[in-house]
């Protein structure tokens, strides 16, 4: 049986936790919003709620999306995900969505194996210890495997930089920021800020319109 002080000091003897998982990016305020925009109109938010408990740090994420139709709704969307990290070390996360109606799942478990996962999509199975949840707000995901924490499937992608960008905020100003193309399972591009803060995100939804998440 693994108890907290176990994991805790086999955290800090792996040799994968290095200088990308050194100092996570937690935003000095606690929090991270992004208003979430499609063709010009606002159609949801994705929010993250940053707390600190001694060694503990725990990440609420929400995200909530309604596409309407003239006054009617043709399109809902919620995630909610609990991440946990002690240390630099992730620990797991716990995720239930609710997309237009279909429900999907996602959990993992560090164990000393790596990672137990399971999800409405992967069924279970064992990732490997450096796994990172495709959450964004840490950048050093896109040094890591990567799991989709709707449904638990680990993600097969190609990390592409595409170099220094500006990119707007919901206020209109533009700062700059790294830009990044995750290309293969659901393809999406990312920005970051000098400060290694997630800053933008931008996809396609099922009918090819350009999703953008602007920061708050």
């Amino acid at each position: 049986m693994l108890n907290r002080r176990t994991v805790l000091a086999a955290a800090a003897s792996l040799p994968w936790i290095g200088a990308a998982h050194a100092a996570l990016p937690v935003p000095p305020a606690g929090q991270l919003a992004f208003r979430i925009m499609r063709k010009g109109e606002r159609i949801g938010t994705h929010s993250l709620a940053f707390a600190r408990s001694g060694e503990t740090l725990t990440v609420e994420v929400k995200a909530e999306i309604v596409v309407k139709f003239g006054p009617f709704p043709v399109f809902r969307y919620n995630h909610s995900n609990v991440e946990t990290w002690i240390g630099n070390a992730l620990q797991g996360f716990d995720s239930k969505t609710d997309d237009d109606g279909k429900p999907a799942f996602g959990r993992m478990q560090r164990s000393a194996q790596g990672f137990q996962v399971e999800g409405s999509k992967s069924g279970l199975y064992t990732a490997p210890p450096e796994t990172l949840a495709a959450t964004h707000w840490n950048r050093a995901q896109l040094d890591a495997p990567m799991v989709n924490p709707q449904n638990g499937e680990l993600l097969k992608l190609q990390v592409v930089p595409k170099g220094r960008d500006q990119v707007a905020l919901a206020s209109g100003t533009q700062v700059n920021a790294d830009r990044i193309a995750l290309q293969g399972d659901q393809p999406l591009e990312l920005w970051y800020d000098a400060a290694g803060h997630w800053t933008a995100l931008l996809f396609k939804g099922q009918d090819g319109t350009p999703i953008v998440y602007e920061k708050l």
